[in-house]
């Protein structure tokens, strides 16, 4: 017996009650937005109060609005191109985090303007453009206004309708070993694709997508979803395996290592932060460490702490620089980075939170306390809690934001990708919050009223972020199967997998299948969802495994790819295996490990009728391997 869960009946947690546009926090640092902008205003005013040059006159107006001085002598073409200018530095500085290149446009074209400036051919622009930015400005704030009193109304009304449902929930028991089912054929050969990627030399990344360190499509965001992927895998299918499952999960957080994987940060932290320090785990970043540690703490639950070891994650840069680092120190920074940050949550790209990208931090923190008996993540998820309640990263309706900038301002506020892989990695930490917002993910987003079952997308939805391809948003219908999955919610993820197979085809090429079109990474999330079921990363993360699949029988070591794996289990006594062939019918010898030293061992299945385990605890077991081979060794 061991620690499992049960579903028990209860209300959904209610919406808070918002009664201003902006958390506490966040409110604050409006205003000193607010007050920064009219410092600067003030500043341009002064030469067209005291009418000074014409000069002085277009820097005045170009601190108004970005190349406005330009209106004043004339210059129409180079305000547009001014403008334009700034919305792409905007653009630059929300995906890749150089803070200097706004106010490089800004205040460079407000100095250029003054030096071209050739007389006061447009001489209405002294008033009409301070009167427009103002106007603009107020415009902006009374929609603001607005829109926040309609999400406030319809929270409400969110908020009369919850009360009126209830929802299933995890609550931990003493209980049976958790559910291991079988992988079909169709899984197996899914899961050969992330295997493959993973199991080539650590320095190789042939098949991953090469565009960019900064962004989605990056080699870390490949090597997380493979890492993931693979601990599903091996919890719901075959938690008595290690072998070739726990060496690509190995290999996947080794290549994290690379240099070339991390070595973004020395950039980003540069142009982003104004300091230099290439070190990626100390500030901010948990688009890294964040990502990183749930790849470890899922690996470690599954196959025992590997980790802790002093310098085992330890990032070189050069030959004379080596950044130490293990999984608790990985954590710990983690954590810090959490308390530090006054509003809850903390950047990925320097100034920029994604809630999203915070989840991954939150699991990290309680499967590290998870494996090694800590309580690192208690104070953190009532941070976090607290951010989403306060309204800091969640509206009046309660949907989740998608991304904020630390001073303030927030952008794209929702995202059906977001909000459905919010559910999912909220669901250990904040199990309460993730029950809500996948009610009201299915209820806004997925429309069966229809003969075809589409998502409400938004057009940033219809990109995979894998490789920045725009199409029909399979990424975030992944995300929602694989939401469905772990939320138990068996009707929408039926519907979902019948939607998913209509509009994509999966092709095979030796022995491995995968989506045609989509990035690895958008792959990898399928395979994630075909191997959860409900409740099962929330039982992972909280609950770790049994003792019985910690100290039974294991499969230790089988010949990748002619043997695959569909199914691995023990109850602490015996081992039961199914095993099928991935390259034609053979013999094989298969290793079996955790043993009880010196002891005879009851084969059914094998070539031979029992085997003797040695010294080490160790037996190796010949196997006729056909398309369904089932093994159960015990004692004699």
């Amino acid at each position: 017996m061991s620690t499992e869960s049960r579903t028990t009946t209860q209300r959904f947690q209610p919406i808070p009650e918002m009664a201003h546009v902006h958390g506490p926090v966040t409110r604050i640092r409006v205003r000193r937005m607010f007050l920064a902008l009219m410092l600067l205003w003030s500043i341009g005013a002064i030469p067209l109060v005291i009418d000074a040059s014409d000069r002085c006159k277009a820097a005045g107006l170009g601190l108004f609005v970005p190349g406005a001085g330009f209106l004043h002598s004339g210059g129409i073409g180079w305000f547009v191109v001014s403008l334009l200018l700034f919305v792409l530095a905007m653009f630059v500085w929300v995906t890749t985090g150089p803070i200097v290149a706004p106010p490089m446009v800004w205040f460079g074209s407000a100095a250029l303007a003054a030096l071209c400036a050739d007389g006061a051919v447009w001489a209405w622009s002294e008033w009409v453009v301070p009167a427009a930015a103002a106007a603009a400005l107020g415009t902006g704030a009374l929609a603001r206004v607005l829109s926040f009193r309609a999400a406030v109304g319809r929270g409400r009304a969110i908020n009369d309708e919850l009360a009126r449902v209830s929802v299933s929930v995890s609550v931990p028991v003493r209980s049976a070993l958790p559910p291991v089912a079988e992988a079909t054929i169709d899984e197996l050969a899914m899961l050969r694709y992330p295997l493959d990627l993973a199991l080539q030399p650590l320095e190789n990344f042939d098949g991953f997508v090469k565009i960019d360190q900064f962004r989605e499509a990056a080699t870390r965001y490949q090597l997380n979803a493979i890492g993931y992927a693979l601990s599903m895998a091996q919890y719901t299918r075959t938690p008595a395996f290690s072998g070739y499952l726990a060496e690509a999960q190995r290999n996947a957080i080794d290549k994290m290592r690379d240099r070339r994987v991390w070595n973004y940060w020395a950039i980003e932290n540069l142009w982003g932060n104004l300091s230099w320090d290439p070190d990626p785990i100390p500030r901010d970043n948990i688009m890294f460490t964040g990502y990183w540690g749930t790849m470890i703490g899922m690996y470690e639950l599954l196959n025992g702490s590997y980790y802790a070891r002093a310098g085992s994650l330890s990032l070189r840069r050069d030959e004379k620089t080596v950044y130490d680092c293990d999984f608790p120190t990985l954590a710990h920074a983690i954590r810090r980075n959490f308390l530090a940050e006054p509003l809850g949550q903390f950047p990925c790209e320097p100034f920029w939170i994604y809630p999203y990208c915070n989840t991954y931090g939150v699991n990290t923190l309680l499967m590290y306390d998870t494996v090694y008996g800590t309580s690192l993540a208690e104070a953190v998820i009532e941070r976090v809690q607290h951010s989403y309640d306060s309204g800091e990263f969640m509206r009046p309706d309660g949907r989740i934001m998608f991304i904020k900038n630390k001073l303030g301002p927030t952008l794209l506020p929702t995202s059906i990708s977001g909000e459905a892989g919010a559910t999912f990695w909220l669901h250990a930490g904040l199990p309460e919050l993730a029950e809500r917002t996948w009610w009201m993910t299915r209820k806004n987003v997925i429309d069966t009223s229809r003969a075809t079952t589409r998502l409400r997308l938004q057009p940033w939805d219809r990109i995979d972020p894998g490789n920045y391809r725009f199409g029909r948003g399979v990424f975030a219908w992944a995300g929602a199967l694989l939401a469905a999955n772990e939320m138990g919610d068996g009707e929408t993820a039926a519907i979902l997998r019948h939607a998913i197979q209509e509009q994509e085809s999966l092709i095979e090429h030796e022995g491995v299948l995968r989506y045609e079109g989509l990035s690895p990474w958008s792959n990898q999330v399928h395979v994630m969802a075909a191997f959860t079921h409900h409740n099962a990363f929330h039982d992972l993360a909280r609950h770790g495994v049994p003792e019985e699949w910690r100290t039974g029988p294991r499969l230790a070591a089988v010949a990748y790819p002619d043997v695959l794996v569909a199914r691995a289990e023990t109850d602490g006594v015996a081992l039961d295996l199914v095993l099928r062939h991935g390259a034609g019918r053979r013999r094989t010898t298969i290793e079996v490990d955790r043993l009880r030293p010196r002891t005879w061992y009851l084969v059914e299945g094998g070539c031979e009728d029992t085997v003797c385990a040695g010294p080490d605890g160790v037996a190796r077991v010949q196997v006729d391997l056909g398309d369904r081979t089932v093994l159960r060794i015990r004692p004699q």
